[in-house]
């Protein structure tokens, strides 16, 4: 390398390769911190951010020098003195000469290149680009004297593929190491899309998935711009580009694999089919003596693996890594990745870890033994772990006669129950199936099992009630995680009838029974209708803590963690603790396409619906309910979508007048779906009827609709509903002119749901509730002490929440007389910032049907036709700075 090379950045394409956020971080870490660490494999950016980040900190007036390493710089002699020259490349550039340097630093002494930077007397930034090359004990430890004796005015920012083997421990105690690793390194999507630069069009979804596949590798994405660019379909990219494509293989083999000791060669070969790996497995599936350390080399080298917990213990390779790596291993040895896979898959197995043993033997051509596998573990995956959806992807990859298997057929049918695939269910328990049902099932207690599930899970609540109550009579032979199914489903259908004395009574039996199952899982379902029970009696404490407590004892699966974070969000929320509530949401929300009831379902849409609206406005909300329809029909069928648009009506009904005004007729309009299939459900029609005749200016009808409402909570403890409909009862009162019938209505609301701790009840009817403000302060202040300080703190809540009802102003633009909604603003504004569909999507908790929608819809108002036309025409009428 020549000197020229060694002393000056490599230059980069900036516009290309700039990213704002990388260099923020660099800056901070350079001003604040003593040594900043760029590790990361090979091709993923360091030099270029490295080279900016020098370029950036000269052009603030920062003093930088830069050194790029190579192998014989590996001699601590060597390496003193190419930092020498470093520094007095940078010095002579700046015309001071370097006689200084060159005395103190005749015997290539890092003491005295350390006490000639204290005498500069200014702060100078070393850059050390590919430190890997170089990083002996020697060249560490004399890089070590220099930083510690430098007295702060040496920063060193490295660069390398792996840690550096400098002893930084007195630097990081005190805070001052910075680090910027593989994963701050990759592309975000928005990243990666702006640097492909590529005009998507139509193949946007192509380019995402190869995007999603490098995984953001700069390298990986640099190979993909310029396919891209020579013409390559995005179509055909998407299907072929991997590891094992010419050009990403021939940088890997140069700059990777062929630099590697040979025993590390072999263990990478062995281990490229596995889609995790530990230390123990590695074992397993090599055979090799020194596979544990081998392990811990991949890791220490820093070789395109992805940690999956935080002491390492768990791996997996990068996707485009694993590739070359198993083109490499079948061109070696076919039958290499067939051997890892059954090693692996047998290992898989003696742990217990069954879908990973199936997936592997699978993968590793022995589908009998999958089949044979599939059949055993059903009861643990399905009863213990809840695993449908897994399970049922598994059992569509057996043959066909493998399939038929009398056991599988009965587990299938049991998993697309628990899936919500309930047409699925149906057609495995029709004629042509039943005789190999009974063959698992003799007796018949399996089948009247799952005869029970269909009927509840089909909402035939009173048919289902009574084929329990005979299931559970005759003793059907079932297991104590079958009788808590049972008995947990009894308990919804009673809910469904609002018979809440039997729901708590079989509620509290199915506890009984899943202690003796042992299953983390059954314990985490009952523990989540518990909390709906609780939440439905009005304790969102108790449901709260109910939840946290079973999540902190014995976290269970993916999925069902899921199902009860959302009920936990909806105990959050109606405590008005928004913030926890919106995280769990967010992370949640998504588990209701496989996993969950229709209970959970609905509560999770009607929080995140509310916190969509306090975000952003009441389109939103909607936008986030009209998105799901199509899902709550496929998961739960055409009794959920009624209730989903009662969940909608009800939310339109508690809004501002002026904000219902601007929402589109497909919003206000009820649905069609025909009347409620239970008293529950009923219920809750009546009391949205309630609120449309009370916004309508029917005040009296109102009333009517909610006083069998009230009675009926009343009675069964179900404060939750009460408190709502008491709120509409005060307001129809206080419509009326019954100023003293609605402030006593009100006052009692809030006693009880202070009580309870039922903020969001009371708070969120506060647009119905706004002629009572004036009188509910009132109150409140001439009679402090007839009142608990909860009740009080509540009803200072809810006044302080009445602000007039805001008015909407037309605001008119100077083009063609457009006007654009508040969400269109925002929409128009994100696109200002360069964010795409798909992002601002994200950020407004919408569709992305939604987006395009409200993008038309700015086209049509401001007469353009493209986004950076309508930013244009936006800025030249002061719509956007």
């Amino acid at each position: 390398m020549g000197r020229n090379e060694k002393f000056c950045p490599p230059t980069f394409n900036t516009d290309l390769l700039k990213r704002s956020r990388l260099l923020d971080a660099l800056t901070a870490s350079m001003v604040g911190n003593t040594v900043t660490l760029v590790v990361a494999p090979t091709g993923s950016g360091k030099s270029a951010l490295l080279a900016q980040g020098m370029e950036l900190w000269r052009r603030r007036g920062g003093r930088a020098v830069w050194y790029a390493c190579d192998h014989f710089d590996a001699e601590a002699g060597r390496f003193v003195s190419m930092l020498e020259d470093a520094l007095t490349e940078a010095e002579g550039g700046e015309g001071t000469g370097r006689s200084a340097i060159e005395v103190l630093m005749s015997a290539h002494d890092p003491k005295g290149l350390a006490d000639a930077i204290v005498a500069r007397g200014q702060r100078v930034v070393l850059f050390i680009d590919n430190f890997h090359l170089c990083d002996s004990e020697e060249t560490s430890a004399a890089l070590d004297l220099v930083i510690r004796d430098s007295r702060g005015l040496l920063h060193v920012v490295i660069g390398a593929r792996r840690g550096p083997k400098l002893a930084l421990g007195h630097l990081s105690v005190r805070g001052l190491v910075g680090q910027i690793g593989a994963e701050d390194l990759a592309f975000s999507p928005a990243e990666a899309r702006a640097f492909i630069g590529h005009d998507c069009g139509a193949h946007a979804d192509a380019v995402d998935r190869v995007i999603r596949r490098t995984e953001g590798w700069a390298a990986g994405l640099q190979l993909v711009r310029l396919l891209l660019a020579g013409g390559v379909s995005p179509r055909l990219l998407a299907e072929d580009f991997s590891g094992a494509d010419q050009d990403i293989g021939h940088f890997l083999n140069q700059e990777v694999f062929r630099t590697l000791p040979g025993p590390l060669r072999e263990f990478l070969l062995l281990v490229a089919p596995l889609d995790t790996l530990s230390a123990d497995l590695s074992v397993a599936v090599t055979g090799l003596s020194d596979a544990r350390r081998l392990f811990h080399e991949v890791q220490e080298r820093n070789l395109f693996v992805v940690r999956l917990d935080r002491q390492g213990s768990q791996i997996r390779l990068h996707a485009i890594f694993a590739d070359f790596l198993s083109k490499l291993a079948a061109e070696h040895d076919p039958a290499l990745a067939g051997r890892s896979l059954r090693r692996a898959a047998a290992w898989h197995r003696e742990r217990g870890h069954w879908i990973e043993a199936i997936d592997y033997a699978f993968r590793g051509g022995e589908t009998d033994r999958a089949a044979e596998w599939l059949a055993a573990c059903a009861p643990e995956v399905l009863s213990r772990r809840g695993e449908t959806a897994r399970f049922l992807s598994c059992a569509e990859r057996l043959p066909a006669a493998a399939a038929a298997h009398p056991d599988i057929a009965f587990w299938r049918t049991w998993a697309a129950l628990f899936s919500g695939e309930y047409d699925r269910a149906g057609e495995l328990m029709d004629e042509r199936n039943l005789e190999r049902l009974r063959q698992h099932d003799p007796e018949g207690g399996q089948l009247g099992l799952l005869r029970f599930l269909v009927a509840y899970f089909t909402h035939r609540y009173v048919e289902a009630l009574a084929l329990g109550k005979s299931w559970l009579e005759l003793g059907s032979g079932g297991s104590a995680f079958d009788r808590a199914t049972v008995l947990v489903a009894m308990a919804l259908c009673h809910r469904t009838q609002l018979d809440m004395a039997g729901a708590m009574r079989h509620l509290d039996l199915a506890r009984h029974e899943i202690a003796r199952s042992r299953t983390s899982y059954g314990q985490a379902w009952v523990a989540t209708l518990s909390a709906q029970f609780f939440l439905a009696q009005g304790r969102p404490a108790v449901a709260a803590r109910e939840i946290e407590d079973m999540l902190a004892q014995n976290r269970p699966s993916e999925l069902m963690c899921g199902s009860a974070e959302l009920v936990l969000a909806d105990a959050y929320y109606e405590r008005d603790q928004l913030d926890n509530a919106r995280l769990l949401i967010r992370r949640s929300l998504p588990s209701i396409a496989q996993h969950g009831n229709i209970d959970v379902a609905l509560g999770g849409w009607r929080v995140a619906a509310r916190l969509a609206i306090l975000g952003a406005d009441a389109a939103a909300g909607l936008d986030l309910l009209r998105g799901v329809e199509p899902l709550s029909i496929r998961r739960f069928g055409m009794p959920a979508l009624k209730l989903l648009h009662l969940v909608r009506d009800e939310i339109i009904l508690d809004l501002d007048q002026e904000a219902r005004r601007s929402l589109d007729f497909i919003d206000v309009c009820a649905g069609a779906e025909g009347e409620p299939d239970t008293p529950e459900a009923v219920e809750l029609q009546r009391l949205v009827n309630a609120k449309r005749h009370l916004v309508s200016g029917h005040p009296r009808r109102a009333v009517a609709d909610v006083l069998p409402i009230l009675a009926a909570t009343k009675a069964s403890g179900r404060w939750r509903l009460w408190v709502r409909a008491a709120c509409v009862k005060a307001a129809a009162h206080q419509a009326d002119g019954e100023a003293t019938f609605a402030l006593r209505t009100i006052m009692e609301a809030i006693e009880k749901a202070a009580t309870q701790g039922l903020v969001r009840s009371i708070v969120d009817h506060g647009a119905i509730l706004r002629p009572l403000g004036p009188a509910i302060a009132r109150h409140v202040a001439s009679a402090p002490s007839a009142l608990a300080p909860e009740a009080i703190a509540l009803a200072e809540r809810l006044t302080g929440a009445l602000s007039p009802a805001p008015r909407v102003e037309d605001e008119t633009l100077g083009v063609a007389g457009a006007r654009l909604s508040t969400k269109e603003r925002q929409v128009l504004a994100m696109v200002s910032q360069g964010l795409t569909n798909t992002e601002i999507m994200e950020r407004l908790f919408v569709s992305l049907p939604t987006v395009k929608w409200h993008l038309r819809n700015i086209f049509d108002k401001l007469d353009v036709r493209t986004r950076t036309a309508a930013v244009a025409r936006a800025r030249s009428i002061g719509m956007l700075p």
